[in-house]
């Protein structure tokens, strides 16, 4: 689908919020995943299904009214404060990934930094409709 077929769908805030809540914890698992095991063998089907919610996200981002659906606070609340915001959270999920995957994770202490840093250039995708935050992993 080209952009100007993508841009010419337009959506209600609360679907656009509706589509970012059901795709708010893949996408930070996936992120998660990503970063904690660059080389794992499902690393390109990790990317490539971050690419395609990227673009639905920004296809939902394109409203009814003249401003966009999310900005870059909300896309954080929903990406990474609710799911990934707290310790705990973190512990859980790197938990859940070693049960998956029956492996040992071994993440720095300074790991959220690099996790919040690549989601705050996935926001920025979703704001500008491309994909060059990927270059970096």
């Amino acid at each position: 689908m080209n952009d100007q077929i993508v841009y010419a769908m337009a959506f209600s805030r609360q679907k656009a919020l509706e589509r970012l809540d059901s795709l708010s914890l893949p996408i930070s698992e996936h992120m998660y995943k990503l970063l904690a095991l660059p080389k794992h063998q499902s690393a390109f089907h990790w990317k490539q299904e971050l690419k395609g919610w990227r673009k639905a996200l920004t296809r939902y981002n394109v409203s009814k009214t003249k401003s966009s659906n999310y900005n870059e606070t909300t896309l954080k609340k929903y990406l990474y404060i609710e799911p990934l915001g707290l310790e705990i959270d973190l512990d859980l999920l790197k938990k859940i990934i070693e049960d998956e995957y029956d492996l040992k994770l071994k993440t720095p202490k300074s790991f959220h930094i690099k996790l919040e840093k690549v989601i705050d250039a996935f926001i920025k995708a979703v704001m500008t409709n491309n994909d060059d935050w990927l270059k970096g992993l």
